[in-house]
C-alpha cells in the first residue's frame, strides 16, 4: 500500500503504478476498504501541483479502469478529484521552483479572451523564456541582469526568469530589478498580484504601463537606466502593432546600445512570423535565433510547439 501511495504522492507516473500493481496485487484488497482509497486521492495536490495537474489526471483515470475491471467500487471522491482534474485549474496557482522552493501566482484560465486582455493567461513561450534563461546559454546572458519584460501579462514570464536566477535566494536583492510592463487595467492588476506575491522569492518588482502605441519617451529611458535586459514572451500575435513594437525596440536599442533584447516567439503562423521580420528589417533590426523550447531542459509542463528564443539588436 506504501508504494501505491508513493506513485500518488510522488510521480504521478502510470507507467510506474502499473509496475507497483504488478508487484503488489494484494494491495487491490486493501483499496476495497473506501478509507485507503481516500488516502490515495488525499495525495492529489491539485492546487499545490497545478503543473501537474495532466499527469494525476492520466493516474487517476487508471486508477478508476483499474478498480473497474476488478470488481471494485470507487469511492465518491475518486471520482470528484478526478472531474476536477479535468477542468480548467483555479486562479490561484503555486508552482514549485526547480530547487524546491515555491512561488505562487495568479492568472486565469477560464476567462473569455477580448482585445487587451490575453495576457490574463499564462502562455508556454513565458515558462520557455524562463527555461532558457536557466539553460548554459541563458545564464551567460541573463545572470546578474535587471529585466524589463514588454507584455508582460501575468508576469510568469519575466518573474520566474529572475526568480530562477537568484543567486542569495534568502535576501532581497536591491540590485537586481524586474520591470513588468503593460498597458489593459485589469491585466497590470493581475501582473502587481504576482509582483507582490514575488516578494517570497526576494525579487524587487515593479509594474508600469507601457503602450507601444504612445509611450512617453522620457519614462522609457528612466527605466532602460535601470535594465540590462529588454525581454518579451509571445508578444507577435497582433500584426497590427508590429510598426509600434519595432520602433519601441528600436529605441531601445538606439537609447541604450548595450541593452540586450530577448524574446520567446511562438511559431503559430508563418506570414505573421514573416511580417515581424519584414518591420525589424525596416527598423534595421537584426533578429538572431539563440534557442528553442524543444532543445531545452524541461523544468515546466507546457505545450512545447515550436518556441524560439530570438535576440534582437541594431544591424
Amino acid at each position: 500500500m506504501d508504494e501505491f501511495i508513493r506513485c500518488f504522492e510522488e510521480a504521478w507516473n502510470v507507467a510506474r503504478f502499473e509496475e507497483v500493481l504488478e508487484k503488489e496485487p494484494s494491495a487491490w484488497k486493501l483499496l476495497e476498504d473506501e478509507k485507503n482509497q481516500e488516502r490515495l486521492v488525499s495525495k492529489c495536490w491539485l492546487e499545490k501541483k497545478p503543473l501537474d495537474i495532466f499527469a494525476i489526471s492520466k493516474l487517476l483515470k487508471k486508477l478508476l479502469v483499474s478498480l473497474e475491471d476488478r470488481g471494485i467500487e470507487a469511492s465518491a471522491d475518486i471520482y470528484k478529484t478526478f472531474n476536477r482534474s479535468r477542468l480548467p485549474p483555479d486562479s490561484q496557482y503555486n508552482p514549485a521552483l526547480h530547487d524546491g522552493r515555491v512561488l505562487p501566482f495568479y492568472h486565469s484560465r477560464g476567462v473569455l479572451l477580448q482585445s487587451g486582455t490575453t495576457g490574463l493567461c499564462s502562455w508556454p513561450a513565458a515558462w520557455c523564456l524562463a527555461e532558457f534563461a536557466i539553460s548554459d546559454v541563458g545564464q551567460s546572458i541573463f545572470q546578474g541582469a535587471s529585466l524589463l519584460e514588454l507584455g508582460c501579462g501575468t508576469g510568469v514570464g519575466g518573474i520566474f526568469t529572475a526568480a530562477l536566477l537568484r543567486d542569495n535566494k534568502d535576501s532581497l536583492d536591491a540590485e537586481r530589478k524586474l520591470f513588468l510592463t503593460d498597458v489593459h487595467n485589469d491585466v497590470l492588476a493581475v501582473a502587481q498580484i504576482n509582483a507582490d506575491a514575488a516578494k517570497e522569492a526576494k525579487l524587487h518588482t515593479e509594474v508600469h504601463e507601457l503602450d507601444w502605441c504612445s509611450y512617453d519617451r522620457r519614462k522609457l529611458e528612466e527605466l532602460l537606466d535601470q535594465t540590462d535586459i529588454v525581454c518579451g514572451a509571445d508578444i507577435f500575435f497582433e500584426p497590427c502593432l508590429f510598426p509600434d513594437l519595432t520602433k519601441l525596440l528600436h529605441d531601445c536599442l538606439t537609447y541604450k546600445p548595450c541593452v540586450r533584447i530577448i524574446l520567446a516567439a511562438t511559431m503559430r503562423n508563418e506570414e505573421t512570423w514573416r511580417k515581424f521580420l519584414e518591420e525589424c528589417k525596416g527598423k534595421k533590426l537584426r533578429v538572431a535565433a539563440l534557442g528553442n523550447c524543444l532543445d531545452l531542459e524541461e523544468y515546466f509542463v507546457y505545450e512545447r510547439s515550436s518556441i524560439l528564443i530570438v535576440e534582437v539588436s541594431l544591424e
